[in-house]
């Protein structure tokens, strides 16, 4: 495991990429590993991880 800290601000900055990259562009399921490097569920599951540990106030 490998630990970083993060500001706010960044942490946004990663949740709105990896939300862009899920759930804005459209990529093929099939070409999404290839692309990302994970499966689809795997970066989803990650978000969800990164959007709960966002502040309540944005």
């Amino acid at each position: 495991m490998t630990a970083i800290e993060l500001t706010d601000d960044e942490l946004i900055i990663l949740n709105n990429c990896m939300n862009e990259i899920c759930n804005g562009v459209q990529i093929e399921d099939w070409e999404f590993q290839t692309r990302v490097g994970s499966p689809r569920t795997v970066v989803q599951a990650l978000l969800e991880k990164i959007n709960a540990a966002l502040p309540a106030e944005r």
